[in-house]
Protein backbone atom coordinates (compact mmCIF):
# COMPACT_ATOMS: atom_id res chain seq x y z
CA UNK A 1 0.00 0.00 0.00
CA UNK A 2 1.42 3.47 -0.92
CA UNK A 3 1.13 5.92 1.61
CA UNK A 4 0.54 9.52 -0.43
CA UNK A 5 0.14 13.08 1.15
CA UNK A 6 -3.02 14.36 0.96
CA UNK A 7 -3.98 18.18 0.95
CA UNK A 8 -6.07 18.78 3.35
CA UNK A 9 -9.57 20.55 2.22
CA UNK A 10 -12.67 21.47 4.10
CA UNK A 11 -16.63 20.65 2.84
CA UNK A 12 -17.15 24.30 1.28
CA UNK A 13 -20.71 23.44 2.45
CA UNK A 14 -19.53 24.31 5.83
CA UNK A 15 -18.09 27.47 5.32
CA UNK A 16 -14.75 26.75 6.14
CA UNK A 17 -11.95 28.15 3.76
CA UNK A 18 -9.75 25.01 2.07
CA UNK A 19 -6.13 24.54 4.20
CA UNK A 20 -3.94 25.76 1.91
CA UNK A 21 -0.34 24.39 2.81
CA UNK A 22 -1.82 21.58 5.07
CA UNK A 23 -1.06 18.28 4.14
CA UNK A 24 -2.41 14.87 5.89
CA UNK A 25 -0.19 11.79 5.74
CA UNK A 26 -0.57 8.20 7.52
CA UNK A 27 -2.48 10.35 10.21
CA UNK A 28 0.01 12.97 10.79
CA UNK A 29 -0.64 16.38 9.33
CA UNK A 30 2.35 18.29 8.27
CA UNK A 31 2.87 21.83 6.69
CA UNK A 32 4.31 22.70 3.51
CA UNK A 33 5.91 25.82 2.95
CA UNK A 34 9.30 27.21 1.24
CA UNK A 35 12.33 27.66 3.43
CA UNK A 36 15.70 29.26 2.66
CA UNK A 37 18.96 26.50 2.87
CA UNK A 38 21.61 29.14 5.09
CA UNK A 39 24.66 27.71 3.42
CA UNK A 40 23.32 27.82 -0.45
CA UNK A 41 20.98 30.86 -0.07
CA UNK A 42 18.49 29.17 -1.89
CA UNK A 43 14.96 28.64 -1.33
CA UNK A 44 13.37 24.72 -1.07
CA UNK A 45 10.11 23.61 -0.71
CA UNK A 46 9.93 21.41 3.10
CA UNK A 47 6.97 19.73 4.82
CA UNK A 48 7.27 20.24 8.26
CA UNK A 49 5.34 17.90 10.58
CA UNK A 50 2.85 19.10 13.14
CA UNK A 51 1.82 17.34 16.21
CA UNK A 52 -2.33 17.95 16.54
CA UNK A 53 -4.75 15.19 16.02
CA UNK A 54 -7.74 17.43 15.02
CA UNK A 55 -8.30 19.84 12.17
CA UNK A 56 -8.59 22.76 14.06
CA UNK A 57 -5.77 21.97 16.26
CA UNK A 58 -3.66 21.39 13.19
CA UNK A 59 -4.60 25.23 11.21
CA UNK A 60 -3.63 26.75 14.36
CA UNK A 61 -0.66 25.03 14.90
CA UNK A 62 0.14 26.19 11.04
CA UNK A 63 -0.56 29.27 11.46
CA UNK A 64 1.67 29.65 14.92
CA UNK A 65 4.14 27.96 12.93
CA UNK A 66 4.02 30.01 9.58
CA UNK A 67 4.15 33.23 12.03
CA UNK A 68 7.19 32.07 13.34
CA UNK A 69 9.32 31.41 10.19
CA UNK A 70 7.52 35.27 8.86
CA UNK A 71 9.22 36.74 12.00
CA UNK A 72 12.26 34.94 12.61
CA UNK A 73 13.45 34.24 8.84
CA UNK A 74 13.87 30.54 9.47
CA UNK A 75 16.22 28.85 7.78
CA UNK A 76 16.72 25.24 7.40
CA UNK A 77 20.65 23.88 8.29
CA UNK A 78 22.17 21.40 6.59
CA UNK A 79 24.68 18.89 7.24
CA UNK A 80 28.28 18.29 5.37
CA UNK A 81 28.39 19.62 1.81
CA UNK A 82 28.87 17.21 -1.02
CA UNK A 83 32.75 18.32 -1.62
CA UNK A 84 33.42 18.04 2.14
CA UNK A 85 32.44 14.58 2.22
CA UNK A 86 33.77 13.32 -0.76
CA UNK A 87 37.37 14.57 0.84
CA UNK A 88 36.39 12.99 3.77
CA UNK A 89 35.72 9.83 2.44
CA UNK A 90 38.60 9.85 0.02
CA UNK A 91 40.97 10.38 2.99
CA UNK A 92 39.48 7.00 5.35
CA UNK A 93 39.32 5.39 2.18
CA UNK A 94 43.08 6.10 2.10
CA UNK A 95 43.51 5.32 5.31
CA UNK A 96 41.98 2.12 5.18
CA UNK A 97 44.10 0.63 2.46
CA UNK A 98 47.45 1.88 3.92
CA UNK A 99 46.35 -0.03 7.08
CA UNK A 100 45.30 -3.13 5.02
CA UNK A 101 48.86 -3.28 2.76
CA UNK A 102 51.11 -2.76 5.47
Amino acid sequence: MICEYKSVETSPRRGEPPCGGLWFRNRIYSVQTTLLDARTGVKKVRRIGLEPKTLPDARNEMAALLQTIAEKGATRQQGRTFKDHREHYIKRVASQRSRLLS
